[in-house]
């Protein structure tokens, strides 16, 4: 359970893999995490930490999305995914999510249908940068076909 130090117990388990966000193409971008907030759904009283990440350079520099990361046991994964990505660590022990920020990571985005028609951007997965050069652009999946569901 997280707490207001955004210091969390993560279980041992693989990495895997709500949102007020810059409309940005479907692609892979070089992109930074600006912003962490703890956030507790009003609906099902469930915690999550929302991340906010903010493309560096490029044609699309400083737009943002923002993704929310559940804290269950299904979707515990994902959030470890990105805590991987950012290179942090934690091997069974707890983990400041709030080191996140300011790291640099490549996120891949995709275009998903709202309710009411509208499109939006969503983060689909991160990765880590390879090699040292934080500099370079992300190459970009411009040709991306729409979500199909086969991301």
């Amino acid at each position: 359970m997280p707490n207001k130090d955004f210091y969390t117990d993560l279980p041992e388990t693989e990495p895997t893999g709500g949102n007020w966000s810059d409309f940005i193409p479907a692609g892979e971008y070089k992109m930074q995490v600006t912003k962490i907030e703890h956030f507790v759904s009003p609906s099902k009283d469930t915690p999550g930490y929302t991340f906010t990440f903010e493309v560096v350079g490029g044609e699309y520099d400083g737009l943002t999305v923002q993704h929310t990361y559940w804290l269950t046991p299904a979707a515990i994964g994902i959030l470890q995914g990105v805590l991987k990505s950012c290179g942090i660590t934690y091997k069974g022990k707890g983990v400041n999510v709030r080191n996140a920020v300011g790291k640099t990571v490549i996120v891949k985005i995709k275009i998903k249908k709202g309710d009411k028609g509208g499109e939006f951007s969503e983060v689909h997965y991160t990765k880590p940068i390879q090699g040292n050069s934080q500099s370079e652009p992300a190459p970009r999946d411009e040709d991306a076909p729409p979500d199909k569901g086969k991301w």
